[in-house]
């Protein structure tokens, strides 16, 4: 365990039993999906949506990227960088969006090692 991850809180208790913060399911996955994909990839984005995958990804990514802040000292952040922090960077990469559209962080407008450089609103 990296001495980053061990700055991060815990993660919240019976995380299968909170209400999920999403009241239209279908909409949310079908902007997970993409227009092409087949109709198994909308089924995995509307499950991932019920059974509150989404949310506890995105607590996951935001506590990251909080931890980062306070252990860099630094509010503008990569998916790499959080993934050499010990997440996984596939998870980070498709959870950003999904915070930006809900106000949480905002792109820089900067690149770095070809990534969208991001910073906490």
């Amino acid at each position: 365990m990296s001495e980053y991850s061990e700055k991060l809180p815990e993660p919240r208790a019976n995380r299968g039993a909170e209400m999920n913060q999403y009241s239209d399911y279908s909409v949310v996955a079908k902007t997970l999906a993409h227009k092409g994909d087949p109709q198994t990839s909308l089924e995995a984005a509307d499950k991932m949506v019920k059974s509150g995958k989404l949310s506890r990804q995105e607590d996951l990514v935001l506590r990251y990227i909080k931890g980062w802040n306070e252990t860099v000292n630094a509010n503008k952040f990569t998916a790499k960088n959080l993934a050499f922090c010990g997440i996984d960077y596939y998870v980070v990469q498709r959870r950003l969006s999904g915070l930006h559209n809900k106000g949480k962080i905002e792109r820089t407008g900067e690149k770095r090692d070809g990534c969208c450089v991001w910073r906490l609103k």
